[in-house]
């Protein structure tokens, strides 16, 4: 189930890049988050993170040099307040409070969302999917086709 979900994530976050590109950003620079292997007798058996990141990605608004900050995250259906860890809902809202531009990226099985942080009715207790696309700042159907 864990490398299931470290592959939905490695999806999700190339999506992310694209969506971010197709927005209009310019700089887009995946974070990389520094693992620790976890050895048993000589061979790797997991992993675990050394030190937490601000977000997934960083870019910058051209024209302006903003810095846009952006935490993703990739699930079946809805993405839940609480699947927001603590330090990255405080390093997307300390980003947006010095003026830069904040970003949560979900992905689901209908496609993508860009909301900006903070997004209007999400807290604790509730959820984010395609059904609230409405509310976003760039939405992509994976269903979605060109009249070419």
């Amino acid at each position: 189930m864990a490398r299931r979900s470290v592959a939905i994530g490695e999806v999700g976050e190339h999506l992310t890049r694209i969506a971010l590109v197709q927005y209009g950003l310019v700089m887009v620079e995946k974070v990389n988050t520094p693992w620790k292997p976890v050895r048993r007798e000589g061979k790797i058996i997991s992993a675990h993170t050394v030190e937490k990141v601000s977000g997934d990605f960083i870019a910058m608004v051209p024209g302006t040099g903003r810095k846009v900050l952006v935490e993703s995250k990739a699930r079946k259906e809805r993405v839940r307040w609480s699947d927001l860890k603590p330090h990255q809902k405080e390093a997307l809202d300390t980003n947006a409070g010095y003026g830069g531009l904040s970003l949560l990226s979900i992905i689901t099985d209908p496609g993508i969302c860009l909301f900006q942080w903070p997004v209007a009715g999400f807290g604790p207790g509730r959820s984010l999917g395609w059904s609230d696309r409405d509310r976003a700042v760039y939405s992509l159907s994976f269903t979605e086709t060109t009249g070419d």
